[in-house]
């Protein structure tokens, strides 16, 4: 079988991040801040994939999703850390304060 030329196309997909400082009233508040912030600022790409242009393959795609499921993950544990004690009634400051009143008494 004799050798030929053939033109393949190819599609990189780069992965950045950056870490943002923001001022907000809330988490919620700066992160959509940054979302919008985020145009502005200067990408390190650091990790990059290479797919045929004309269709990602399985492994991309389950990839994908779980960088995405994991991404939400994040947001999710991220907000809980800071809004669970508000939800629950109770203050950062909790442990100074049962201590002190276990002094107290």
């Amino acid at each position: 079988m004799p050798i030929n030329n053939y033109e393949v196309e190819v599609c990189r997909i780069g992965y950045a991040t950056a870490s943002l400082t923001i001022r907000a009233k809330s988490f919620r508040g700066a992160e959509k801040k940054a979302l919008e912030e985020a145009g502005n600022v200067c990408f390190s790409e650091h990790n990059s994939e290479y797919v045929l242009a004309y269709g990602p393959t399985k492994e991309f795609i389950l990839q994908q999703k779980l960088n995405e499921a994991n991404k939400h993950l994040d947001l999710i544990l991220e907000t809980l850390k800071f809004d669970l004690p508000l939800l629950l009634g109770l203050d950062k400051n909790l442990d100074k304060k049962i201590n002190r009143i276990l002094r107290t008494k």
